[in-house]
């Protein structure tokens, strides 16, 4: 099988936590400690889901990195739109 994107490094996982961050403050209409509690909470599961990567490449590996692609890609389309609604926006 070929590997489209290759392992989920730190790097990527430290440039995903905002944009997490971010989209479920919108949702929840989160402000001060609850969001920094947010940002915790995010990090450390996602440094834990590197760790078992790392420990367990075989199983967990492959479904940790289609999990963290699939949501980064799924904020990049957020991103985006709410980008393109801005741009086009009247008034």
């Amino acid at each position: 099988m070929t590997e489209l994107f290759g392992n989920i490094s730190p790097v990527v996982i430290l440039v995903m936590i905002p944009g997490l961050v971010q989209m479920v403050k919108s949702w929840f209409a989160w402000e001060g400690k609850q969001a920094e509690i947010l940002t915790v909470v995010i990090a450390v599961l996602l440094g834990v889901g590197l760790q078992l990567q790392e420990i367990y490449a075989s199983v967990v590996g492959v479904w940790f990195n289609v999990g963290l692609y699939s949501v980064l890609f799924a904020l990049t389309a957020a991103g985006y739109y709410k980008m393109a609604d801005r741009f086009t926006a009247k008034g």
